[in-house]
């Protein structure tokens, strides 16, 4: 049997004469499990047929229903549940500030939830709690967003992080929205301990890495 591709799921839909949604209702029908609605699943389908590997809960699914052979297991992806402590890069009157805090990772698959335990500075200082998303690239990229989850702070905005290849240090970005609406940016660090989390951002920061990310 062909594998399971995006061309393959296409063309395997196309010989039983399935339009996209009536292929989600059949996929529901045989699926032991409640799904998704209607919609959401059509949105994935149309990803599936792009090449978009189904996640685990699909294929299985997807390779009976359409005659086809599931791919290769995927290789283990690095673990990245549990404490860690982020350092961030910023300014506050000109003048440079380090962000030291402990931060929570829920991972599922390559979808990681990130949420800070503590504030880094004194709110006076600037300091707030956020939540976030990234997701995990080929074992060493992440990339994802952090909003303020804290009252009225408004600051939100973007990560990018390069992996070790022991999974135990992340470096990298952050691109955001300061407290007063201005754009900002800087480094950004984390490990599983504070010394070695203040370790890593002092040597980005003493490298001037900044230039080259």
């Amino acid at each position: 049997m062909a594998q399971l591709s995006g061309d393959t799921i296409r063309t395997a839909r196309e010989a039983a004469g399935w339009s996209i949604s009536e292929a989600v209702r059949e996929l529901r029908h045989r699926s032991p499990e409640p799904l998704p609605e209607a919609t959401s699943l059509v949105r994935s389908w149309k990803r599936w047929e792009r090449g978009t590997t189904p996640s685990r809960v699909y294929r299985s699914l997807l390779a009976a229903m359409l005659g086809l052979d599931e791919p290769a297991p995927e290789p283990a992806r690095v673990d990245l549940a549990g404490g860690w402590w982020a350092a961030w890069q910023s300014s506050r009157d000109r003048n440079e500030v380090l962000a030291v805090q402990p931060v929570q990772f829920w991972q599922q698959g390559e979808d990681i939830r990130m949420k800070a335990l503590r504030r880094g500075r004194p709110i006076d200082q600037g300091g707030y709690l956020w939540r976030g998303e990234m997701r995990l690239w080929d074992n060493e990229i992440l990339m994802g967003w952090y909003a303020a989850d804290d009252g009225s702070v408004r600051s939100k905005g973007t990560v990018y992080f390069v992996v070790n290849p022991q999974g135990r240090r992340l470096t990298g970005r952050w691109v955001g929205l300061s407290w007063d609406g201005d754009t900002v940016t800087g480094l950004g660090a984390m490990a599983r301990t504070e010394d070695e989390t203040r370790t890593v951002i002092a040597g980005l920061v003493g490298e001037g890495r900044g230039r080259d990310l």
